[in-house]
């Protein structure tokens, strides 16, 4: 069985092997299709016009805690389904499903949870939230991390972060689909939380397909881009025609969900360094 860095090792030399275009490396603008993948590789056609509504936080947020639930496990109590424990079964498949079966949580982990819940602060906002979260006192937690438990306590209704079951059932069914993917690229990208991306945050996109040209050659690129898809390119891209972009068969910003998978977790990479 690979490893989490092997495999993302192995994504990008696929990425890297991709064909060049010119001195610049592989541009976004226009490129050949890809080959069709098997049945249900990828969203139907119309996933091509998906907005990120298909996500909104707003709409999750607004619900109010559940009425009652099990209490949180004490530090050191097996965490395991019990029999009979819809919820406890439900939080464990959250957890595994956010850390890819690791033990603890990281900060970029959770953040795709909390931006789904409806959390709007910035990238520095949320760092120093996981901080205060995973630091609580007299629980023996790793800094910079979060175990189960803490993550059970978490989502309980006198926790921080409380979730009714039918809030952790949207959110474990909407992790890892494109949508969801792609929504929480830009969201990784967008650390200011300005709701748009520039230049700049564009092009750490575009490095991550494979752009490798220099500043000139990305200023004409990134002109492309904007006319192609319809942004003005002194305000940038907002998410919806980021997700436009993205979903463009015929475009080099599209990829397979397992490559924006690799791209979000080396994001969040970065984020936790």
């Amino acid at each position: 069985k690979t490893s989490p860095a092997q495999r993302l090792l192995l994504a990008r030399s696929r990425m890297s092997s991709r064909p060049q275009a010119g001195v610049g490396g592989r541009k976004m603008s226009a490129r050949k299709p890809r080959a069709t993948l098997p049945a249900g590789a990828l969203l139907p056609q119309s996933a091509q016009d998906v907005q990120l509504e298909s996500v909104d936080a707003r709409r999750i947020s607004a619900r109010k805690p559940r009425a009652s639930g099990p209490l949180p496990p004490r530090a050191g109590q097996d965490v395991g389904v019990e029999a009979g424990d819809a919820r406890l079964a439900l939080v464990t498949a959250l957890f595994n499903k956010l850390g890819g079966g690791a033990k603890q949580l990281q900060a970029w982990q959770l953040k795709r949870f909390a931006d789904l819940r409806g959390f709007r602060g910035t990238h520095a906002d949320w760092l120093r939230h996981f901080d205060e979260l995973c630091l609580c006192p007299a629980r023996g937690l790793h800094k910079q991390e979060m175990s189960k438990e803490l993550f059970f306590a978490l989502l309980d209704e006198e926790g921080p972060m409380p979730c009714d079951d039918s809030t952790l059932q949207f959110i474990l069914t909407t992790l890892g689909t494109r949508p969801e993917l792609i929504f929480s690229i830009f969201q990784a990208l967008d650390r200011g939380r300005g709701g748009r991306l520039g230049t700049r945050q564009v092009r750490r996109f575009a490095k991550l397909c494979g752009f490798t040209g220099d500043d000139k050659e990305w200023a004409t690129e990134y002109r492309v881009l904007a006319a192609r898809y319809k942004w003005d390119p002194g305000q940038g891209v907002d998410s919806k025609l980021f997700a436009r972009m993205l979903n463009d068969p015929d475009g080099n910003g599209h990829c397979t969900e397992a490559e924006l998978a690799v791209m979000l977790m080396e994001l969040g990479l970065e984020m936790s360094a």
